[in-house]
């Protein structure tokens, strides 16, 4: 509805994507049917909120940029964070846990609700009116406290892991980008999309490596966002990471309190149904994960001996089996084909 108002200008050396004061107060009385002064008065809410705000000068008002004329810019359109829609002003009541489940059911019920196969561009999922107000609830993440135990914080940052996935790969797409379809596209999903978490930026790269998977000098010593790590390395967090593509594993919304018990149930879940023991050929498959980060895997001997309890009893004996053979490992290889259907109950607390 701004078309011809908000549009790229020059400003020193480079394009910005921004209005002029004047313009816009115009364009307010035209479509507001309101004068000059209750026009201004709109504007000034509207940086006052930070909805918009001066291209330079963050704290000037609207009403004092109009003559001479000056340049805001709306806050939806600067980049860097996905949950910037809005600069989040007000109180949160909940635990940060709580938090994150409610935006991740959020997410997870409109991809249920909402997805159409047909629809290749997803232009009607991210254009409907639920994905709009979830674009505005993630912006509470701006402001949530992580004083967190080590239970809280897994269960906050995968929940925030999954809603930021969720999100990242609508808006990819909706913007033509097809996320996955090559190793360059795949990086630079990981490492660009981010959400502001308690003032501190965080991409999908930054959660996994940095946070959950505490890989080491991922953040520097004078890094804040260090801080909120969790305390020890844990493999199955792997396992309950959703990046809507065919081989990660299934959204499940994590409970803090009983984070244990989600992490072996995703863990026994994924491994189970993605191991894979052939005795004629003396070898045991296993998901790419065990490949990937080693590292996440060693405190148990290795891949096999880490699997091997999170296995039914016919899978632990036949690798029994396989061992006295002197069998050996290879890995399945990882299906990054989309997948957004979600057709498992993904929140086991509440659901049958």
């Amino acid at each position: 509805p701004t078309q011809g108002v908000v549009k790229d200008r020059r400003w020193f050396f480079r394009k910005q994507k921004c209005f002029r004061a004047d313009e816009a107060l115009q364009w307010l009385v035209k479509e507001f049917n309101v004068d000059e002064e209750k026009a201004k008065f709109i504007g000034n809410m509207l940086s006052s909120h930070q909805l918009i705000y001066h291209i330079i000068d963050r704290d000037k008002k609207f009403g004092d940029a109009l003559d001479p004329p000056e340049l805001f810019k709306f806050q939806c359109d600067e980049g860097g964070a996905l949950n910037k829609k809005i600069i989040w002003t007000k109180e949160i009541a909940e635990h940060p846990c709580v938090v994150s489940q409610r935006l991740l059911r959020e997410g997870l019920s409109i991809l249920k609700d909402c997805y159409d196969p047909s629809d290749l561009n997803l232009i009607s999922l991210s254009s409907s009116s639920r994905f709009r107000q979830f674009e505005y609830n993630v912006c509470e993440l701006q402001s949530v406290d992580l004083d967190l135990q080590q239970d809280e914080k897994i269960a906050f940052w995968v929940n925030v892991y999954n809603t930021l996935a969720i999100q990242a790969y609508v808006y990819s797409v909706s913007q033509g980008i097809r996320p996955f379809a090559s190793y360059f596209s795949r990086s630079s999903f990981f490492k660009k999309n981010k959400y502001i978490v308690s003032d501190c930026l965080f991409s999908l790269d930054d959660i996994e490596h940095g946070v959950l998977r505490v890989r080491e000098n991922y953040f520097k010593d004078t890094d804040t966002r260090g801080l909120y790590k969790i305390n020890k390395l844990d493999g199955r967090v792997h396992f309950v990471l959703n990046s809507l593509n065919m081989s990660s594993p299934k959204p499940l919304i994590i409970y803090h309190g009983t984070a244990e018990y989600y992490l072996d149930y995703a863990t026994k879940k994924y491994c189970q149904q993605n191991t894979k023991i052939v005795l004629e050929e003396k070898t045991v498959y296993l998901p790419k994960f065990f490949s990937w980060y080693k590292c996440s895997f060693a405190d148990r001997g290795g891949a096999i001996g880490w699997v091997k309890p999170f296995l039914n009893q016919e899978q632990r004996e036949t690798l029994d089996e396989l061992s006295s053979l002197s069998g050996h490992m290879k890995f399945h290889p990882y299906d990054w084909k989309p997948r957004l259907e979600i057709t498992e109950a993904f929140d086991i607390k509440h659901e049958k």
